[in-house]
């Protein structure tokens, strides 16, 4: 009981001395914005890539390495379900009209 006493009091003492810290902000804070509006200031891409352009392409080559497998296992599911969606050939010589269908 004495452990929540304890931290009780201390986390009391952080919260009141930032508040008095901060007071003077607080008191004479003004904000010039009433809402959010777009801007008419636009960054051309090839500026936007001259500054993001290592970081994006280093996070794209992480993530396409670490989706290879992923990737090719949903190759195959893909493949594999393709060809039993597909008419299997006639069975036999003697039934060249029948036409089985997986899937």
């Amino acid at each position: 009981m004495a452990v929540f006493l304890v931290s009780g009091m201390k986390i009391a003492l952080v919260i009141g001395l930032g508040y008095v810290i901060f007071l003077p902000f607080h008191l004479h804070y003004e904000t010039f914005f009433s809402s959010l509006e777009g801007t008419t200031n636009q960054t051309v891409l090839w500026q936007f890539l001259l500054i993001h352009g290592l970081f994006i392409f280093i996070v794209g080559s992480y993530f396409a390495i670490e989706s290879k497998g992923l990737l090719v296992a949903l190759g195959k599911a893909l493949r594999s379900a393709a060809r039993k969606s597909v008419t299997d050939e006639s069975v036999g010589p003697e039934d060249a009209r029948t036409r089985i269908s997986r899937g």
